[in-house]
């Protein structure tokens, strides 16, 4: 009895150890299965994360694509570059792709407002034809004086001709004189004194004509040469208007505007060549064109601070339209390159009061780094400033003849030039200038029937506003 407890002792004993072993082994699977899979969890969600990153930095790319192409206009450059930044090391295919396009946008799309590489072809085709015109107009101008050289040449090359063949036929004549002299010798013995006479007035007629002939080939030749020294200033106004871009385009922009001081700064200064009283004309900053704008204000400089940085006087604005920053600064006779050439009429009124204002209009040029040339328009000269009306009243008239004359001649020489001829009112409106207002003298001597004279001359008395 005793040894049939112990062998089912036994049984259950064994029993025990294998289910112990076999837990021990489950156990050991499920434990390394369990650390598999968390490690292909940790794989994926890496995996993921790397996607994900992957996915923000092409949307980035293709928003940088969208701004610089031109799809979405609501982006902005600080958009663009606050994604950029945002992304780090994996926005260096976005970082390229904008700093080509700033770097496109400098080299080919100046003055160019919103650049996109969908404006910008079209901004450069339009510059494009601009320049094709002025070049197409010019080889017009070349075209012309080589058909007129050529007439001069053909004409000039006749005439030579002419002269030759009547040396040659006075020749001929002068042999058949002198065979005829040797056949009637024997007869004519009595009149050979004479016909001697007759053989040296002739030879002196071969002369003249010689030395006639000689004269008309330098006047010919003298005409070619003239002829060429036109078409030489002509090549050098082609290769001057190939070489130069388009002036009329703003000088600065309106940094900051002080209402109350009536002051205003600008971002130009010594690198740019600026002075103190340079005046420029002030226009909206969505206009393109100051020669096409409307003027809202005009300004002169009072301080120039540092490199590109002025400070300038409001000179007269318009409550309705006042001056904001970002408007652009424009003036005709000021530049950042070379100075500009002026050539002026003899005769200059700008306030129409009867005298000649040439000298304060030479003032003003010179004052804002303007050269005036001499009595005379050049191949330098970039503008003649001009004046509708000539004084036919305050003028004597030898006076006014002369004025004519030099008017005459000035334009003339423009023409030749291709100098661009301006209207004084119009220069000095694009400067910023305005002239000062007339004033009435009052005193014991001044009657009720003087003032009103005077009232009426001056366009009648201006109405004063209410202090503020």
């Amino acid at each position: 009895m005793a040894a049939r407890d112990n062998t089912a002792l036994h049984a259950a004993l064994i029993i025990m150890v294998l289910l112990t072993v076999l837990l021990s082994v489950m156990t050991y699977v499920y434990f390394g299965s369990a650390e598999e899979q968390k490690r292909m969890l940790a794989a994926e969600k890496e995996k993921t994360n790397n996607q994900q990153n992957q996915l923000r930095s092409l949307n980035s790319e293709m928003r940088v694509l969208k701004f610089v192409t031109g799809w979405d206009p609501s982006l902005q450059p600080s958009d663009v570059e606050g994604e950029i930044a945002a992304l780090g090391d994996q926005g260096a295919n976005a970082r390229q792709v904008f700093q080509g396009y700033k770097a496109d946008v400098a080299r080919f799309a100046e003055g160019l407002t919103g650049p996109t590489y969908r404006n910008i072809p079209e901004h450069m085709l339009a510059a494009l034809k601009s320049k094709n015109d002025q070049l197409a107009n010019t080889l017009n101008k070349l075209r012309q004086l080589e058909a007129e050289v050529k007439d001069v040449t053909t004409r000039e090359v006749n005439r030579s001709k002419e002269f030759e063949k009547n040396a040659q036929k006075a020749a001929s004549d002068l042999a058949a004189q002198i065979a005829a002299h040797d056949q009637e010798r024997s007869k004519w013995s009595t009149e050979k004194d004479t016909l001697k006479k007759q053989v040296t007035d002739l030879g002196t007629q071969i002369n003249q004509v010689k030395t006639d002939t000689e004269k008309e080939k330098k006047i010919a030749n003298d005409a070619v040469v003239r002829a060429k020294r036109e078409m030489d200033i002509v090549r050098q106004e082609l290769a001057k208007y190939q070489k130069h871009e388009n002036f009329e385009v703003p000088n600065g922009k309106i940094t900051q505007v002080n209402q109350k001081t009536g002051t205003v700064f600008v971002n130009i200064g010594t690198a740019d060549g600026l002075r103190k009283q340079v005046t420029f004309s002030v226009y909206d900053q969505a206009e393109n064109s100051a020669t096409k704008a409307q003027k809202k204000a005009g300004i002169e400089i009072v301080r120039v601070i540092d490199e590109h940085n002025a400070e300038g006087r409001i000179i007269h604005t318009s409550n309705k339209n006042p001056i904001l920053p970002g408007d652009w600064v424009y003036s005709p006779v000021w530049s950042t390159g070379p100075f500009l050439h002026f050539a002026l009429a003899p005769w200059l009124d700008v306030d129409g009061d009867g005298t000649n204002d040439r000298e304060l209009v030479q003032n003003l040029i010179e004052r804002n780094q303007g050269i005036i040339d001499s009595q005379s328009v050049t191949i330098s000269t970039r503008y003649l400033v001009d004046i509708g009306d000539l004084p036919v009243k305050s003028v004597a008239g030898d006076q006014l003849e002369s004025i004519r004359t030099q008017r005459n001649n000035l334009r003339s020489q423009a023409q030749e030039y291709g100098t661009k001829i301006i209207n004084v009112h119009e220069l000095l409106l694009y400067m910023g200038w305005k002239p000062q207002d007339k004033v009435i003298t009052f005193g014991s001597n001044s009657t009720s029937e003087s003032i009103k004279e005077r009232a009426s001359t001056d366009g009648g008395f201006r109405e004063r506003n209410p202090p503020r």
